[in-house]
C-alpha cells in the first residue's frame, strides 16, 4: 500500500510537471478546428452548456472527422485536462498554504480524488474501446462524484466559506458541464450498441 502511495505519488507529481510546463508550450501549435460536422454540433445541442461542449470539440483536431465513440474521446480528454488542471491547483495550494490542518487535508484529498477522477474517465475510455455500454457510465459519474467530493470538502473549509474562487469555480462547473454532455451523448452510445 505504501509503495503504491508512493508511486502514484511519483506519477501525479510528473503529471502535474508535464502539464504546469508544457501545457503553454502545446496548447498555441493546436490550430482551431471548427468541428464541422452536423453531428458533433447535435451531439452538444443536448448538453445544458452547448458552447462548452463544442470549445471542447473545436480545440481538438480529432473531433473534425469523429465518429460517437471519437467524440466521447475528445471530450473524456477535456474533462481530464480540467480533473489535472484542478488536481495542480489542490497541490500548490497545499504547498504554499499556511493553512489549518482540515485545510491542508481537503487540499491533499482534492488532489487524490482528482487522480481518482483521472482514472475512472481512463476506464470510461477502455470500456468504449471495447464495445462496452455500461462501464463508460458508471465510471463518468464516479469521476462526477469524486469532483463534487472535492467542491463539498472546500465549502467546508474557513479558507472557502464564502465560496471558491471564480478561476477554480468555472474549471469546476466546466468539468460538470462536460459530464452533462458526455452522459448524454453516452445515452446514444448505449442505444447504438442495443442496436447493434
Amino acid at each position: 500500500m505504501t509503495n503504491f502511495r508512493v508511486s502514484n505519488v511519483i506519477v501525479n507529481a510528473l503529471l502535474i510537471f508535464l502539464i504546469t510546463f508544457t501545457h503553454h508550450q502545446w496548447l498555441p501549435m493546436f490550430t482551431v478546428v471548427r468541428a464541422d460536422g452536423e453531428f458533433s454540433f447535435q451531439q452538444c445541442q443536448a448538453a445544458k452548456d452547448p458552447e462548452i461542449c463544442q470549445k471542447c470539440f473545436d480545440f481538438d483536431p480529432r473531433s473534425k472527422e469523429a465518429d460517437l465513440v471519437g467524440l466521447l474521446n475528445v471530450i473524456f480528454d477535456c474533462m481530464n485536462y480540467y480533473a489535472s488542471s484542478m488536481q495542480d491547483q489542490m497541490w500548490r495550494l497545499n504547498l504554499n498554504s499556511t493553512a489549518d490542518a482540515q485545510t491542508k487535508q481537503t487540499y491533499e484529498d482534492c488532489v487524490e480524488w482528482f487522480t481518482c477522477a483521472k482514472s475512472e474517465l481512463f476506464a470510461a475510455k477502455l470500456g468504449l474501446k471495447i464495445g462496452d455500454s455500461i462501464t463508460p457510465s458508471n465510471s463518468l459519474l464516479t469521476a462526477l462524484r469524486y469532483r463534487d467530493s472535492c467542491r463539498y470538502a472546500l465549502s467546508k473549509t474557513p479558507d472557502f466559506k464564502d465560496g471558491v474562487p471564480k478561476d477554480m469555480k468555472n474549471e469546476l462547473d466546466g468539468y460538470f458541464q462536460l459530464y452533462d454532455a458526455a452522459s448524454k451523448m453516452l445515452e446514444n452510445y448505449g442505444a447504438e450498441i442495443i442496436a447493434d
